[in-house]
């Protein structure tokens, strides 16, 4: 796993620069027809714009001061984010209006696919909690392990660029937007440049930005594409062949560390790249003319991720420009002149916007019928075309979790307007696996792991049948649970759930035996408490809020005791911790009402939660009952947040089926410390956002406070009457691709304290 992130991030550090281009591979440059596109009586200018991630936003900047100075750009040629940003600019978007959308857009989260938490089906809210590892990987029907060709699909971005372009035909010459424009891509397979020239231009500027190892490639017409920089990352040779007399060109490229910053393996190896594209970039800028200008933003320390930085990155590339004012203002037209120019490089009028949809096809590529597909699109024929609305509702679509990609295409062909949808299943499947990994210590002999596996098999059958397992592997907890889950009324989102399952549990008792006080830190008894389960469930979601679950089933609990303590007593002499327990068995009804709407599960800063589950006998005779309430809160404001939570419960036999002690549960006590019949605990937390660094590693991090109050009890008067537990802790957590993690300190009354680390899935 390890090499596989190094690759990766070897891989990913070409998102940014290029080695030496092969041939080109697709090419319709035609000097002669671009060349009518400038006036006579001056040069041609050519605007190329290199690859650099989110440094790219700089481009944006040179763009205003282009504009500010009016300096016509009669062709735009573009690398990577040099051809997200030349893309969006030729079809005719300013750059003020380029910076007002990229300012009023998180492109952080579009960029990595990050999808509103609250919009995803509640099964797989609940996985994101035990399977908090985002590294995906599957099994095909041969045993094989498969792995995603990159760690994000870009589907988001797409739709963005959709509905930006969306005027834009999508099967048209390059040539005739309103400015001629070139994006630079390379053939996965054969290693040849591609340069694109017509056809669709979210899809051009999509392949020429999939940075190997970060972005999945892209198929476009047969070929399997990937980003433009391995290629050729400062296109200034393009330029030349389309015809252009003068280049500006606008290099974006991060410069190498010094020595004294190179200290890991990592570093070495994105040394090594940033040397091979140097030379590459060379080549290129030593192929400028002198009457050619180059311009190199100054952008410190922002790197290819941080895009949030865009006001700053658009500045720097204001700046760069503007000292090159002497330069560039050789280029510049008269106000009429220039007033002339825009004139004719507006946007070609196509009609597109008001266009009637004539036909709807769907590419479903895999198990997924395309039935289910056309459930979610509510456009039909013979209505207007509306990319962002098409996109919506294949954003719901996408958020079922079944595919790789859902896109569209909207095209004329033989004078017919055909919407064309487009469904990639997962590639790594069809059986797909996750991965959750917890650990906690508190540095004081006490700690405790989990490892959870699970698999997912979708789509079965055409009625959409799947089955569901889930592996628990832990020093507190074993556990293994089968179910499937079959549709009914699938245009409602119901289905029946047949289970089974079986759990082991370690209980620890604490406390006095014979009115002897034991050590808080050894427990008087410590039991195995081994459950297996079987059952039926109906299952209703709650529109997206949740979903609401009723069955019957029935369960055998076992209790052994594994540990037991001698205390002596003066009167009685030494007394022996240790009692028969009698197998349990119940035969039950259960109900489960879900809502989450959190915007993290661990982290939340907005939303709410509500989780409500009752069992109870319906045998005659039986008196097993069980309730369970929990309720999350959370609120913001800038970087402050607060979130409150209420949890209770209570049963009878039931085996002490809840539980406290551990992070978020009285942090200041071990792991399960306290456990019993009946529940009451709350807490609340402040945290505040140290950093937003929005990177597909560590995103977020945080310093908080949290106060817990609480017990657990045998009986339900002990409840009313027992004083509660009290904890107060620190800690500073961060949010990362594999999972949360936490370190802080606890303290309780009379002297209890803790200093705690918690990673990962919880415990």
């Amino acid at each position: 796993m390890r090499n596989l992130f190094l690759l990766s991030f070897i891989l990913f550090a070409i998102f940014f620069n290029a080695p030496a281009h092969a041939a080109d591979a697709v090419s319709g440059a035609t000097p002669s027809a671009l060349a009518s596109a400038a006036t006579p009586a001056r040069p041609r200018i050519a605007l190329v714009l290199s690859g650099g991630g989110a440094r790219g936003y700089a481009h944006i900047g040179v763009l205003k001061t282009l504009e500010a100075l009016r300096i016509p750009v009669d062709m735009v040629i573009g690398t990577s984010m040099g051809a997200v940003v030349g893309g969006l600019y030729a079809s005719g978007l300013p750059a003020e209006e380029l910076e007002r959308r990229v300012s009023a857009t998180n492109l952080g989260e579009v960029a990595f696919d990050r999808i509103a938490r609250s919009s995803l089906p509640q099964s797989l809210r609940e996985d994101e909690v035990d399977y908090p590892i985002s590294v995906s990987a599957g099994i095909d029907d041969t045993g094989k392990l498969k792995l995603p060709k990159g760690f994000v699909r870009a589907n988001s971005f797409l739709a963005l660029l959709q509905e930006w372009t969306a005027p834009v035909p999508s099967n048209q010459s390059f040539d005739k937007l309103a400015i001629p424009f070139r994006a630079v891509a390379t053939d996965l397979e054969t290693g040849e440049r591609v340069v694109f020239d017509h056809g669709s231009l979210p899809l051009a500027i999509r392949a020429s930005m999939a940075a190997p190892g970060l972005f999945s490639p892209i198929e476009v017409n047969g070929r399997t594409l990937v980003d433009g920089g391995l290629t050729d990352n400062l296109p200034v040779d393009v330029a030349r062949d389309l015809g252009a007399d003068i280049v500006i060109a606008v290099d974006i490229g991060t410069p190498l560390k010094k020595g004294g910053d190179i200290n890991s393996p990592a570093d070495v190896a994105q040394q090594m790249v940033g040397i091979l594209i140097g030379q590459n970039v060379k080549a290129q800028r030593d192929s400028l003319k002198p009457t050619d200008i180059l311009i190199r933003p100054d952008l410190g320390d922002i790197t290819f991720t941080d895009f949030t930085r865009a006001p700053e990155a658009i500045r720097d590339g204001s700046a760069a420009a503007e000292e090159l004012t002497a330069r560039l203002g050789s280029l510049s037209l008269s106000p009429e002149a220039y007033a002339a120019y825009r004139a004719g490089h507006q946007p070609k009028a196509a009609g597109r916007e008001q266009a009637k949809i004539d036909r709807i096809e769907i590419d479903s590529h895999g198990r997924v019928p395309a039935g289910y597909i056309e459930r979610y699109l509510s456009v039909k024929p013979g209505d207007a075309y509306d990319a962002k609305k098409v996109n919506q509702q294949l954003d719901t679509l996408a958020t079922t979790g079944y595919f790789a990609s859902v896109t569209h295409e909207f095209s004329e062909e033989n004078g017919e307007n055909r919407l064309r949808i487009d469904a990639q299943e997962k590639e790594w499947g069809p059986n797909f696996l996750l991965f959750g990994l917890g650990v906690s210590t508190d540095f004081n002999g006490t700690g405790a792991f989990v490892l959870n596996i699970g698999h997912r098999r979708p789509w079965i059958t055409s009625s959409g049948l799947e089955w569901r397992n889930d592996v628990k592997l832990g020093t507190e907890e074993l556990g293994f649970h089968t179910e499937l889950r079959q549709p009914v009324l699938q245009r409602f989102g119901y289905y029946i759930a047949p289970y089974a399952e079986i759990s082991q549990r370690f209980e620890s008792y604490y406390g006095a035996l014979d009115g002897i006080a034991a050590d808080n830190n050894r427990p008087i008894a410590r039991i195995r408490r081994i459950e297996s389960k079987a059952g039926i469930d109906f299952a209703a979601p709650i529109g997206r809020l949740g979903e609401l679950r009723v069955g019957v089933g029935a369960s055998v609990i076992n209790r052994q005791t594994t540990e037991n303590v001698v205390v002596f007593n003066p009167t009685e002499g030494l007394s022996l911790a240790s009692s028969t327990i009698e197998p349990e068995k119940q035969t039950f009804t259960r109900a489960q009402f879900v809502i989450d709407q959190l915007d993290n599960a661990l982290f939340p800063r907005a939303g709410y939660y509500v989780k409500a589950e009752v069992e109870k006998s319906f045998i005659a005779g039986g008196n097993y009952q069980l309730a369970h309430l929990s309720a999350t809160g959370a609120t913001s404001f800038g970087r402050h947040s607060f979130n409150a939570t209420f949890e209770g419960g209570g049963s009878k036999h039931a085996a002490d089926p809840f539980s406290l002690g551990g992070f978020r549960h009285l942090a200041a006590y071990g792991v399960n410390r306290f456990t019993g019949n009946y529940l009451a605990y709350g807490q609340l937390t402040y945290q505040y956002q140290i950093a937003a660094l929005n990177g597909q590693i560590v995103r977020d991090l945080y310093l908080g406070t949290t106060g817990e109050i609480g017990n657990v009890t045998q009986s339900a008067s002990a409840l009313r009457t027992d004083p509660l537990k009290k904890s107060l802790s620190v800690f500073v957590g961060t949010v990362t691709a594999f999972g949360p993690a936490y370190v802080g300190f606890a303290v309780a009354p009379h002297g209890q304290s803790s200093i705690y680390l918690q990673f990962g899935a919880k415990f």
